[in-house]
């Protein structure tokens, strides 16, 4: 009998096979907050990660877990999709920020901000949970008006800036 030790996650059956068969393991289990790394033959992880096994008794394979940290989306008076994701500790953030759409009324995005700071792409995600802010810049239009000989002004349909 192959037992799955899912360390708090979601259970998962046993599996049955007889002595001798090849038992191809569970690809995903889940745990809010963390990323399943794979499964191991032994309660500290140590040895390789095994995908199969070949039954010759009882058998326990322990899940390894990642924690993953909250990135929480201020969106400054605006609208921001996803409101939040997660990330390993040490991953890159901005990279990972490209995927949120931060949206404003009369504004256009500029940037995101940690602790009133530009986030760069050398910031890696910490090891506890933190919070981005967006930066918007005004739009704003323009409009060019030239004198004309009768001294009236009149707006330029295709200026050139």
């Amino acid at each position: 009998m192959l037992t799955y030790e899912v360390g708090g996650g979601m259970p998962l059956s046993s599996a049955y096979a007889g002595y001798g068969t090849e038992v191809e393991l569970a690809t995903t289990a889940t745990k809010d907050g963390y990323e399943f790394e794979g499964w191991y033959l032994s309660p500290d992880y140590s040895g390789e990660k095994v995908t199969k096994i070949t039954l010759c008794g009882d058998t326990t394979a322990y899940a390894k877990w990642i924690k993953l940290y909250l990135v929480n989306i201020d969106a400054d008076g605006g609208f921001a999709y996803p409101a939040s994701i997660q990330l390993k500790a040490g991953e890159e953030l901005l990279s990972n920020l490209e995927s949120i759409s931060a949206q404003k009324t009369d504004c256009k995005f500029g940037e995101w901000l940690i602790d009133g700071e530009p986030i760069t792409l050398s910031f890696v995600m910490p090891e506890k949970d933190i919070t981005v802010k967006a930066k918007y810049m005004i739009k704003y239009t323009v409009d060019i008006y030239r004198e004309g000989v009768d001294g009236n002004y009149v707006k330029d349909a295709e200026p050139t800036v």
